[in-house]
């Protein structure tokens, strides 16, 4: 983040006025200049490479969409294409020059997965992992292979993942057992289920592999996963090796232009050297040695560079919200529905609030109408915060991996690669989890238009879709973080200090005077304070992590070997701990960026997004922050809602009385619990709703107390204290508002150029109507009758005769 001033003046060349239209109006509201906000969140190198990079793809034909639908292997070969042109212009930045320049190196990746994910992976695979990995583990020897590979003489990829196992890494099949008599290692896959598979880049064109196998020494010893750098196909004639079948994998639901493919090894033979031996190999005579003696410390080493991967993960899926939201937010400020019964103006759709009423007659249905600002407004926040994020995240994580190549491990090193690997591993799934959800809330928010392939949604959702599991399945993957948190639990609870590199869980070490705290506020505003927002979090944190940590130990004390331990103790456990871990990190590297940020009104409008984001996610660990010992279902918790939900409405004006209980008689019955109702004016009806689901313990009895009606109020050791959850939601509602002036300008701000974005609903220049009608009307046989027009209007059927 640049803290330098630049003249603003001097950048409309590459930062030029949007055009006229019908999102003028919504253009004038905001209160922020939106090339002050771009250059807060870029620095003008930045911007002058990712301009320079727009342009090449707009002035060059290869790179023009086509209305035509191409079919899959005019797909693959155009993806190609277009990626050998990227590589030729001198926009991808070598190995070398992403370890120099952290941000620049974001910049190029942003462009590549902004204008095709395709693209953009097949260019980091192919280059940046295949040459990372060189780099990371392999020794000088390999460094041919790098430069081969700039030079276009050879084409790698990764490959780890196999059929039968991805996770679990510790359990891969394919193996490399060393000949000493002919100094080779034979690699063997021993059944399909061995073969490596989802390996981008294989299916057609790669001709180089990184291939992780277990190495077998001559004496029968497995040493564990290695990385080997294998042959797989010839440079000249592209056909694969004696002892290699490789093939494509087919279609997918989306990121077709991918080749991912498989390969299999039948005793393929390959030299000594093929094996990437900074961290362990053998001598001629098949001694293996390596300088990191603790076989699961090499393991993770080995395994370490899957970071980047992660890393890049999460910048995507803040690139697809992005995309997704600019579409969306600029459809929804020219579409206009219904309005004021006294005026024959139509509203813009963005103009819709969350609208909650209640009628009169308590046995009339509630009204509920949720806005677009409510749908929309948290995943512009979400796209700003983590953005920001990423940007901190991918720089650190760059300067570490310039130690690692240059051979610096150090123990700081070590401990900087740990932190950041226990980070990513949770803010890979939360940030993929938020994006699939927000690319979906935005293809309904723009109703059934947003179906249209033309609108551009549906190819963000498909192409987003593969981030969810790929580079670490997102619910195995956030249990190395849990699994991180729960080891500085135990140095904690050993007396010794928690001191991370980059501090994200320094502040456990208070974690029992962060458990004595409580939080009540008298106002939304004061819900929504970032710094109240951050130690809620803190508790959250610290709260979680001692019910996994009690759970793991009541289990092993039950007698449970290790697995069953972990595996027992990862729903409402584990998982929300590594939730709500990355969920604070990133509010709070997002918080000290705007310490940084010097425009008054850029900042103001930042504030408030960080408040959105860290109130809106927040809100999901309401029950949590509320009740203490209680392990809520999933089901019971969508219960709990319900009927706080129908408390808010009636202290907030509704009747005294009783209500026709057909109205709620759907919900789902639940487990037993300790219930304390408010016995008020709308006592009779809580208690009457729950003693319908709720079977009240023998000998508990509801009793009356002054503040609270609900089970998630007023639970002893809760963090949240009476209104302090309903004042969060009120926060949020009101953020929401407060920011939908701002809502164009801010899309606008980090979208690309139209050219990019491609859809016919997010145009810049609003004329949404006109543009669908010029895209539909151009349609290939939109205005014609099908060739087979003569099979409609034949009437008669020819049935044939039965026997």
């Amino acid at each position: 983040m640049t803290t330098t001033p630049v003249d603003i003046s001097k950048m409309t060349d590459i930062l030029p006025d949007f055009p006229d239209g019908p999102l003028t109006p919504y253009r004038r509201q905001a209160s922020f200049d939106w090339r002050k906000m771009k250059l807060s969140i870029y620095d003008e190198g930045s911007l002058r490479y990712i301009h320079d990079v727009w342009s090449f793809i707009e002035h060059n034909e290869l790179f023009h969409t086509s209305p035509l639908t191409l079919s899959f292997d005019e797909h693959r070969h155009l993806t190609f294409k277009r990626m050998k042109a990227m590589k030729a212009s001198g926009l991808v930045l070598p190995m070398d020059r992403v370890l120099q320049n952290p941000r620049i190196a974001w910049a190029c990746a942003e462009t590549m997965f902004l204008f095709d994910a395709a693209i953009g992976v097949k260019l980091a695979l192919s280059y940046l992992a295949f040459h990372n990995v060189i780099q990371s583990v392999g020794t000088e020897k390999h460094q041919k292979y790098i430069e081969q590979s700039e030079n276009d003489e050879i084409i790698g990829c990764f490959a780890l993942t196999e059929v039968a196992h991805g996770s679990n890494a510790k359990r891969m099949m394919t193996t490399a057992t060393y000949d000493v008599k002919t100094k080779q290692f034979i690699i063997n896959s021993s059944s399909f289920e061995a073969a490596k598979f989802w390996v981008g880049g294989l299916g057609q064109m790669a001709t180089h592999a990184i291939v992780y196998a277990k190495l077998i020494t001559a004496d029968g010893k497995d040493q564990g996963l290695h990385t080997f750098l294998i042959p797989i196909r010839c440079t000249k004639t592209m056909l694969p090796f004696a002892g290699v079948i490789v093939g494509d994998i087919g279609e997918k639901i989306g990121l077709n232009g991918i080749d991912n493919g498989f390969v299999m090894f039948n005793s393929y033979r390959i030299s000594k050297d093929c094996l990437l031996n900074k961290l362990g190999g053998v001598d001629d005579d098949g001694k293996y040695a390596s300088p990191i003696r603790d076989p699961n410390r090499r393991f993770g080493a080995t395994l370490g560079t899957l970071s980047t991967a992660r890393i890049l993960i999460v910048g995507m899926s803040a690139n697809n919200i992005l995309k997704a939201v600019t579409i969306a937010i600029r459809y929804s400020a020219v579409r206009k529905q219904f309005g004021p019964e006294d005026s024959n103006e139509e509203l813009a759709i963005i103009e819709y609030q969350q609208q909650v009423s209640l009628t009169h007659k308590i046995n009339q249905p509630v009204v509920i109408l949720f806005s677009k600002q409510f749908r929309l407004i948290p995943y512009i926040a979400v796209t700003y915060v983590v953005r920001i994020f990423h940007s901190w995240l991918a720089q650190v994580h760059i300067l570490v991996l310039a130690d690692i190549v240059a051979g610096n491990m150090t123990n700081e090193v070590v401990a900087k690669n740990l932190e950041i690997h226990a980070i990513a591993s949770a803010a890979k799934p939360i940030t993929t989890w938020t994006a699939r959800n927000g690319i979906q809330e935005c293809r309904e928010a723009c109703g059934g238009h947003g179906y249209l392939q033309a609108s551009g949604i549906g190819k963000i959702r498909n192409d987003n879709d593969a981030n969810c599991t790929y580079e670490g399945e997102n619910t195995v993957l956030i249990q190395q973080t849990s699994n991180w948190l729960l080891s500085l639990m135990r140095k904690l609870e050993k007396g010794n200090k928690i001191n991370t590199p980059y501090k994200s869980a320094n502040f456990i070490n208070d974690f029992d005077t962060i458990l004595k705290s409580k939080r009540n506020v008298s106002s939304w505003q004061e819900a929504i304070d970032l710094k109240g927002l951050l130690n809620a979090y803190k508790w959250l944190v610290c709260y979680m992590l001692k019910l996994t940590y009690d759970k793991t130990k009541r289990l092993s004390k039950e007698g449970l070997d290790s697995f069953s331990v972990k595996n027992d103790s990862q729903t409402y456990h584990s998982v929300i701990l590594s939730t709500v871990f990355a969920e604070h990190t990133i509010l709070e590297k997002c918080c000290d960026f705007l310490l940084e940020v010097q425009d008054r009104n850029c900042k103001e409008v930042l504030t408030k997004l960080a408040s959105l984001y860290g109130a809106w996610s927040l809100e999901k660990h309401l029950t949590n922050l509320y009740v203490e010992n209680i392990c809520l279902t999933h089901m019971d918790t969508y219960v709990l809602n319900k009927y706080y939900f129908l408390h808010v409405l009636l202290r907030r004006g509704g009747p005294h009385g009783t209500t026709n209980h057909s109205r709620i008689s759907h919900l789902p019955r639940v487990p037993p619990y300790k219930v304390q109702v408010a016995q008020n004016s709308f006592s009779d009806l809580l208690v009457c709703i729950l003693s319908r689901h709720l079977k009240v313990y023998p000998g508990v009895s509801i009793v009356s107390t002054h503040e609270l009606a609900h089970i998630c109020e007023n639970s002893n050791g809760g963090y949240f204290i009476g209104e302090a959850g309903q004042l969060l939601r009120d926060g949020i509602i009101n953020l929401c508002k407060t920011l939908k002036p701002e809502a164009v300008a801010l899309v606008d701000t980090l979208a690309p150029p139209d050219f990019i974005l491609n859809s016919v609903l997010g145009n810049s220049d609003g004329c949404v109507y006109q543009r669908m009608q010029s895209t539909i009307f151009s349609n290939p046989g939109a205005l014609t009758r099908p060739n087979w027009w003569k099979d409609i209007i034949t009437r008669k059927i020819n049935k044939q005769s039965k026997l």
